[in-house]
């Protein structure tokens, strides 16, 4: 990511939450089997995650999870409480 791409997306935060890093863990390739799909196990699955890392105080540094997900997969995050934001590409 470019440094003026950066601003534009460090501009969106209130100034009392600009800081130089924001810590983040991501989860990547989350998925369920195909023959348990439509049972909520996805779900189940994500919120006792999300009850560990929000529970364990050695996750209590991290400020943001992120998912690293394909676009068909998008529907289901924002079911468990994520927040779609386009990612930006840096041309190099």
């Amino acid at each position: 990511m470019t440094n003026s791409q950066w601003k534009k997306i460090k501009g969106g935060f209130p100034e009392r939450k600009q800081f130089g890093s924001y810590p983040a863990i991501k989860i990547g390739r989350f998925e369920v089997s195909s023959q348990y799909k439509g049972r909520n196990i996805g779900t189940d699955l994500m919120k006792l995650l999300k009850g560990m890392l929000n529970e364990n105080p050695n996750y209590s540094a991290f400020r943001y999870l992120t998912v690293d997900a394909y676009l068909s997969a998008i529907d289901f995050y924002q079911k468990n409480d994520f927040r779609h934001k386009p990612k930006f590409r840096c041309i190099c």
